[in-house]
């Protein structure tokens, strides 16, 4: 007889069904790393060195980066830090 107790117990979902949430977990986590990256070249694509950056203060009140002053703060920050770095390789060389 089957004990309460027992290492012998079926598990609450089908060997089926759990891979098939994992693998569409898998999906919805490559589609949202997908659309994040995509939102980060964006900004950067449509970035405005006019564009107000929470740290510095520019001439343009309104952000004109396509994705507002989400993409100006992102696309700025981005393009100073690895504008920094290139910078630093330059006096290197």
């Amino acid at each position: 007889m089957n004990d309460i107790n027992s290492t012998q117990s079926s598990p609450f979902l089908p060997k089926g069904f759990k891979e098939f949430f994992k693998s569409r977990l898998n999906e919805f986590l490559g589609i949202l790393i997908i659309i994040f990256v995509s939102t980060i070249l964006i900004a950067i694509w449509s970035f405005n060195p006019n564009d107000p950056v929470y740290y510095f203060k520019s001439s343009t009140k309104e952000p004109l980066n396509i994705l507002g002053s989400y993409g100006s703060n992102i696309s700025g920050v981005l393009l100073h830090l690895f504008g920094g770095g290139s910078s630093i390789q330059d006096r290197l060389d």
